[in-house]
């Protein structure tokens, strides 16, 4: 516990962290504490926790984090009580110390996630169901095995409880305590309800506890129907807390409804993709191993050994059985449910103690003396290396410059570019938008931390059709928006970035290219826009006009009709060389998709070449135009006026072509 004490607070970051969700825990608290929502989006409970303190001392985020760090030291320190006298002593202070000094855990322990309440609540789980074996035991000494035990779980997993013995208050007050904190688990994360499966199972399994199996689930029972009907009564919602997600989770793009839902093979691909990714990479990173991608060989050994030593000799202790159902519950539950590409450690990361003592005290207690020794050297030698490397790790992470900054203050040191002209512009828009103006972005419960308003989010796509996009729009009455280059990779500056808000935008400025206007910026490199929304139409010929086109280039720089209006702009300022800028830019456009550029364009290239006195170039140009529209009268006519530059006798003949066509169209 110390030693976990010291790192993260060597590694603690007062600020908000980038994920998103976090935020959403302290946000969900403050709304829940103003009565205007009840958090049952992500898991109601550490909200509710963290509501009151909300209150008192406002958006507190390092006290928060502090909190945060006391719940994985509590954790700690139940595991440790819980398994103490259960496990091998090796398997006990190896699990724990790995646990202790893991990066990823040490970092997510001083964070605003849910994770570090689930992390103690889980090890409550395990202290109240020993607990109530402790007391059985004790109330029955002299039981026998039961003759129903199964005969694969018998030797050292037989269970020896009475079936008959009526038990008493303390029996009935372990249970309570069991039954709670299974309860409290579900309501931190939905994937707790896998916590009751486990329990329920190993007790029927193990001497058909009927009994006891019965009164932990009337427990939670009772629990969540008194949670229902203070939702009901005072919130107005019904259901348990995972029904707003469950829809989601089955679907085949979480954010796409119309994707349709996974059917079995879905699941089944799903499943064997989150092993991939979850029992490969992301293991080892929490086992500080220098792996840096997915890896099918490391998965199906972890997979082989956690299934092989199910059926050791002798048998796995009954704690062991109990971590083997909690595990295969848990990990079984989150692999099929959540979505592949969210690709999170956190979502295995609470169960790293328990995957530790349960593969360490499985191989440590094999029958043979001599693979005994081969083993304890072995897990020793790994759990030496696994923790050097997390405190190398841990080290790396360190920057007391950084970290002073923050506590002084500086809300913005440490971020990376982007994210720094991101909230940057976010508490630009909090000092000078009001708050009834509907401003939207992509990462709304960030910005309202930053920016102290309300956000209006946008996570996906409305539509790809610019009516729909519009409608969406103005039904929302969104009138600011803030468009970032949010990384997709956090660490490292790449060409992929969030682009949700770029594409919503882009699908209505390919039909009105005067849509925005550049209200701030922050940041250079990776920078941060704020636009408002104009949806009535500006004089062509005002210097407004130009600025909105230019400003709807920064979201959607391949905007063809953008680009030949600002050459048209240019033309009239007398600036050619812009206008061939913009007419080489869209005309590329039309190539790369192998799709001839449009009459206007060609004209607009002509007329810019002809201004920059590149003439030939111009008359080349013009005799392509005129060959491919000759309908077009200016086409000839721009033919004739190049011809006649140069001095060519043509001139004349085109130029008067040019103008009996315009005549013919005049006539009635």
């Amino acid at each position: 516990m110390g030693l976990h004490l010291i790192l993260a607070l060597l590694l603690f970051d007062p600020k908000v962290s980038i994920g998103g969700d976090d935020s959403w825990y302290v946000l969900a608290a403050k709304d829940f504490w103003d009565g205007l929502a009840y958090p049952g989006w992500h898991g109601a409970l550490y909200p509710i926790v963290l509501s009151p303190l909300v209150a008192i001392f406002g958006m507190a985020i390092p006290l928060f984090k502090v909190i945060s760090i006391c719940f994985v030291l509590g954790s700690i320190f139940l595991l440790s009580k819980a398994f103490r006298g259960k496990i091998h002593p090796l398997a006990w202070l190896g699990g724990l110390l790995i646990y202790a000094v893991s990066t990823p855990v040490v970092v997510l322990s001083g964070t605003t996630y849910s994770e570090p309440l689930f992390l103690l609540l889980q090890a409550w789980v395990f202290y109240a169901l020993f607990k109530v074996e402790e007391g059985e035991r004790r109330l029955a000494p002299c039981a026998t095995a039961t003759a129903d035990t199964p005969q694969v779980l018998t030797g050292n997993a037989a269970a020896e409880y009475p079936s008959t013995k009526v038990w008493g208050r303390e029996w009935w007050l372990r249970i309570l305590w069991l039954g709670l904190s299974i309860f409290l688990l579900s309501m931190v994360r939905n994937v707790g309800y896998g916590a009751l499966i486990a329990v329920v199972v190993y007790l029927l399994v193990f001497g058909r506890r009927w009994r006891t199996a019965l009164a932990t689930l009337g427990v939670f029972a009772v629990l969540q129907v008194l949670l229902s009907l203070y939702k009901r009564l005072v919130w107005g919602s019904t259901g348990v807390s995972f029904a707003g997600q469950w829809e989601h989770m089955m679907q085949i793009d979480f954010y796409n409804a119309s994707a349709g839902q996974e059917d079995l093979k879905g699941l089944l691909i799903r499943f064997v993709e989150n092993c991939h990714q979850y029992l490969s990479y992301h293991l080892m990173q929490l086992l500080g191993l220098p792996i840096n991608q997915n890896s099918w060989a490391i998965m199906v050994v972890v997979v082989a050994l956690l299934l092989i030593v199910l059926f050791r000799k002798p048998r796995l202790s009954r704690t062991l059985w109990f971590t083997a159902f909690y595990l295969a519950s848990m990990l079984g539950i989150t692999f099929i449910t959540q979505q592949v590409a969210w690709n999170q450690i956190r979502l295995v990361l609470v169960f790293l103690p328990l995957l530790l003592f349960y593969l360490y005290d499985a191989l440590l207690g094999v029958k043979s003396q001599a693979m005994q020794t081969v083993l304890r050297y072995a897990i020793i030698a790994f759990t030496g290396i696994a923790a050097i490397g997390n405190l190398a790790g841990d080290l790396k992470q360190v920057r007391p410059a950084v970290l002073h900054a923050n506590l002084s203050g500086d809300r913005y040191r440490g971020l990376t570019p982007d994210w720094d002209s991101y909230l940057r512009t976010c508490a630009w828009v909090g000092e000078h938008i009001p708050d009834s103006v509907v401003v939207a972005c992509r990462k709304p419960n960030n910005a309202r931390i930053y920016g102290d308003r309300p956000f209006f989010g946008i996570f996906k796509v409305p539509s790809y059709n610019a009516d729909t996009v519009r409608m969406f729009l103005d039904s929302n009455r969104i009138d600011y928006v803030v468009v970032g280059h949010l990384r997709k990779y956090t660490e490292q500056r790449t060409s992929e970035y969030i682009n949700t808000m770029h594409i919503t935008l882009a699908v209505v400025l390919r039909y009105k290219p005067d849509l925005l206007e550049l209200v701030h910026a922050e940041g250079r490199d990776e920078p941060t826009y704020l636009f408002r929304l104009h949806r009535e139409p500006p004089d062509p010929s005002s210097p407004a006009y130009r600025a909105r086109l230019e400003a709807g280039l920064m979201v959607d720089p391949e905007n063809a009709e953008a680009l030949h209006k600002l050459g048209m702009f240019s033309i009239d300022e007398g600036d050619p060389n812009a206008a061939y800028t913009y007419a080489e830019r869209a005309i590329r456009l039309y190539q790369r998709e192998k799709v001839e550029p449009p009459y206007p364009l060609m004209e607009l290239l002509g007329i810019a070449l002809y201004g920059k006195g590149d003439v030939k170039s111009a008359v080349n140009v013009f005799r392509k135009v005129a060959e491919e529209h000759p309908e077009q009268p200016n086409a000839w006519r721009n033919l004739g006026l190049a011809y006649q530059k140069l001095g060519l006798p043509q001139g004349k003949e085109y130029l008067a072509k040019a103008e009996r066509m315009r005549q013919e169209r005049e006539r009635p």
